[in-house]
This record gives structure tokens, sequence and C-alpha cells, in this order.
């Protein structure tokens, strides 16, 4: 049975994301198992969103504001095709 798309894709073949994205998450995620890894368990939220934003800076990485009406990522971090 023939299982391509309209666009000749595999429904079930994975799409890899852009390199970019792809990298930029692997340092978001490394940033945060590097504050666990310091921290551990226990603290406020308060000081776990502290200590990753310093770490974050760190490596680079701008910081975000989860208000995304005020601040808007570099367009280097938007994916491609979506909304912003």
């Amino acid at each position: 049975m023939n299982r391509q798309s309209r666009h000749g894709r595999d429904k079930d073949a994975k799409i890899e994301p852009h390199k970019t994205l792809d990298r930029l998450a692997q340092t978001v995620i490394g940033a945060a198992i590097e504050v666990h890894r310091h921290l551990g368990p226990g603290y406020l939220e308060s000081l776990y969103e502290e200590a990753l934003s310093i770490e974050l800076d760190l490596r680079h990485i701008p910081p975000l504001c989860a208000n995304m009406d005020e601040t808007l990522p570099p367009s280097e971090f938007r994916v491609e095709g979506g909304e912003g």
C-alpha cells in the first residue's frame, strides 16, 4: 500500500530539525542539565530560572521573555515556516 502524502513523502518518515535549531536545543538542554547538576533538587523555581538564565548567557544564548508579545527571539532562532 502506498503511504505517501500528496507531497510525495512517507507519512511516517521522520523529518530532521534544521541544524541551527538542533544545535540550539542541544545547548539549552545542556545548560539545564548543568544547572541541575550544580544545584540539585529542592530549591525554589525562581532560583533555577535565575541560574539557567546565567548559564544560557555564558553559552551566548539570548534571553527570551515568557510573554512573547514583549520580546521576540532573533530571526536565526525562529523555526522556518512558523509564525512570528
